[in-house]
């Protein structure tokens, strides 16, 4: 019997937002923007300044999907295809992400004059292996010195990810996976605790993050052994979704207030934001009375194809607007903000359009080679 793909049809708008708002971050943040009107200020200084959160939610959906797509390849195969396995990441995560290195270690520093090649030689290793986050830690966010760089911790914090779980999840049974999920959710509270205090830890380190992923892996778990959690959230009525979504509104309106009120707050605020981005994408995935589902805009499906490459690469974008600005001196104004804003978005979208269907597109044609489980999408 032929296996049906496994494909979540409104996971790919979920991920355009989550660039939409990293993207909104660091425009807000790089261009130093100071908004006057009252309503532009309240939206760009609460909403738009956490716009780091789409970090969190891209970590929930690797763990999500990942999670989901292991728990059935061992299910369907009675095992995980661990080579396989890593072929898939290598060919979807390594060409763009080498390209990039390339970009800013060579070509940047040639080409602006700015950094130099000791950069390459204290901290190239860091990142070709994957452990860049480690290094902004020890630089105190500062990394490489190139910002279009400092983007891709997250990167590696996903590929440290990869390594690891389909060992763990072949080593162990279905029934012992929640057990797993909770003792590593438990451990980065432990390790939080233990680092309050360092900010750079507490939003860079693996185990400090890492609680991310294994909520996106008990969605994962639940939708695919279709647990009480699964019931509920297919099932619950819309009053109890737009609440939900209320709640999720007013946790990010007054981050800065609650998650400083004490030392629990500043432990478990990761957590309570993961745990209300899982009910997100499980509720755009599986729930039946859903107010809108996102896939509907084609736009957004769209943009969260692209949107590895629009990670990657918008701060290049960034920092030729930034470069203009400076050589034009052009005021920090709504007008040059907000015309900014737009021009770094397109050039963005463009860049990963052609970056998608000139250089990833056709290398992840050889995926098809180690497909143990059919995906719908590229995942």
């Amino acid at each position: 019997m032929k296996q049906k793909p496994v494909y979540f049809e409104n996971l790919d708008a979920l991920r355009a937002l989550a660039f939409g708002s990293v993207f909104l971050f660091h425009v807000y943040g790089y261009l130093s923007y100071t908004p006057a009107q009252p309503l532009e200020r309240a939206i760009l200084d609460h909403f738009v300044r956490e716009g780091h959160f789409g970090v969190n939610l891209f970590f929930v959906i690797s763990g999500f999907l990942i999670s989901y797509l292991l728990f059935t390849e061992k299910e369907e195969l009675g095992t995980i295809r661990i080579g396989y396995f890593y072929l898939r990441r290598v060919l979807r995560i390594w060409p763009l992400y080498f390209a990039v290195l390339f970009l800013g270690f060579i070509v940047f520093p040639l080409a602006t004059g700015h950094g130099s090649f000791t950069d390459l030689k204290d901290h190239g290793l860091w990142y070709v292996f994957f452990l860049n986050n480690f290094d902004r830690i020890a630089t105190g966010f500062t990394g490489a010195g190139n910002d279009s760089l400092g983007v891709m911790w997250s990167i590696a914090v996903e590929e440290q990810f990869y390594l690891v779980w389909p060992l763990l999840l072949s080593l162990l049974r279905r029934r012992q996976y929640p057990y797993l999920l909770l003792g590593i959710i438990v451990a980065s509270l432990v390790y939080r605790s233990l680092h309050a205090g360092d900010a750079s830890r507490l939003y860079l380190h693996t185990f400090s993050v890492m609680s991310d992923l294994a909520v996106g892996g008990l969605l994962a778990y639940s939708a695919r052994y279709q647990t009480a959690i699964f019931r509920f959230i297919r099932d619950c009525p819309r009053a109890f979704i737009v609440s939900v979504y209320l709640a999720l509104f007013a946790a990010v309106y007054w981050y800065r207030d609650w998650s400083e009120a004490s030392l629990a707050m500043r432990v478990g605020e990761r957590l309570i934001l993961s745990l209300g981005f899982a009910f997100v994408i499980g509720e755009q995935c599986f729930a039946r009375h859903s107010f809108f589902k996102l896939g509907r805009l084609g736009f957004l499906n769209y943009l969260g194809i692209i949107s590895y490459g629009l990670y990657c690469l918008h701060m290049y974008a960034m920092m030729l607007f930034q470069k203009l600005q400076a050589s034009f001196h052009l005021p920090s104004s709504p007008l040059v903000f907000y015309t900014g804003l737009l021009c770094i978005l397109a050039l963005s979208i463009l860049c990963s359009i052609l970056s998608y269907r000139f250089f990833e597109k056709p290398l992840l044609r050889f995926k098809a080679r180690f497909l143990t489980v059919p995906t719908g999408k590229d995942a």
